[in-house]
């Protein structure tokens, strides 16, 4: 029985400990993008290098690999939840244990300060104010990428967190075949939605009217409000753990007054993140061959920002399956 192994039970104590830092700072992310002011950014980003090089640490300590290896000489069932949760364990520890806990808490205090530039940038509609922060981010994903090593694309580092063993080239070749598949669907649609009135879009819809609306179709889809809530954002989100901030889930909405909102309660994601990097929120793969290429500052801001500011997923935890008890 897993739970009479000593190191098996000191590996789920671990990961709640961490999955408890984790979700405290994903609650922090989400106040950092609705109510956070201004005046609190150096102390939020502070907060989150904290929290972000504390749980690295928990979980990069060299006991933790010790207890991994107990367990991978134990030998759980292959189809079990305890095998699966050491095959994850043993993954991410071998990936953590190459990023220095500086470089972690760096990127964390990096990436609260650029949240806020963009935010600041989107609203001027430049660049400019944002580049410099991107250029951070970049330059700290590469370091990420020399540490872990990689062959081909340093993007191949980063993939292999989210898509283990896929490599930019399969994601080149899968958005080649989905290419013709979503022109063939997207230029019918375009034909049957010239009929709909433009008044639809751009019609005036207050944000009391918007946000009721989103309430009413947040709470048919069974959303608690007693237990969580919908708030205002420049970008909608939801915390990538939010099912791990037990009983109290976050979403948000960005209200475009007095026309149109947009809401979400799912992993970040726009239609620019999703087409530069599925499931991954690193530099996109159509960058250049030895090093990402810097962004065009000609490009639409929204766009190239989207996949900026998400540059989330390089020092997170897993979470193991059936950690917590019911």
């Amino acid at each position: 029985m897993a739970q009479a192994l000593p190191a098996y039970r000191k590996l789920l104590k671990r990961a709640r400990e961490i999955s408890l830092l984790s979700s405290t700072s994903d609650l922090l992310g989400w106040d950092e993008e609705t109510y956070l002011p201004l005046k609190a950014l150096d102390h939020r980003a502070e907060q989150m290098a904290y929290l972000g090089g504390r749980a690295h640490r928990l979980f990069t300590a060299t006991q933790v690999g010790q207890w991994i290896s107990e367990c991978e000489q134990h030998g759980f069932a292959a189809d079990s939840d305890e095998a699966t949760n050491v095959r994850e364990w043993r993954r991410s520890y071998d990936r953590k244990t190459k990023i220095p806990a500086r470089l972690v808490e760096k990127f964390a205090r990096t990436r609260s300060h650029a949240r806020e530039a963009w935010g600041e940038a989107r609203k001027q509609s430049k660049f400019k104010l944002f580049k410099p922060h991107f250029q951070k981010l970049l330059d700290l994903h590469l370091q990420f990428a020399d540490l872990w090593g990689y062959t081909g694309s340093p993007y191949n580092a980063h993939l292999d967190e989210y898509e283990p063993g896929a490599r930019a080239d399969d994601m080149r070749s899968l958005f080649a075949q989905l290419r013709p598949e979503i022109v063939s669907i997207l230029g019918p649609a375009v034909e049957r939605s010239k009929a709909t009135p433009r008044s639809i879009l751009n019609g005036h819809y207050p944000v009391t009217a918007q946000q009721a609306l989103n309430r009413e179709v947040a709470t048919a889809m069974g959303f608690d409000f007693n237990a969580g809530r919908i708030d205002t954002t420049t970008h909608p989100f939801c915390p990538a753990r939010a099912r791990m901030i037990a009983g109290s889930p976050r979403g948000t909405a960005r209200k475009i007054s007095p026309s149109r909102s947009t809401a979400s309660c799912t992993r970040p994601a726009t239609a620019s993140t999703i087409r530069a990097c599925p499931r991954s929120t690193t530099a996109p793969p159509s960058a250049a061959p030895s090093r990402w290429a810097s962004t065009n500052p000609n490009r639409g801001c929204g766009k190239t920002m989207s996949v900026a500011v998400r540059l989330s997923g390089s020092t997170g935890i897993p979470s193991p399956a059936n950690i917590f008890p019911s």
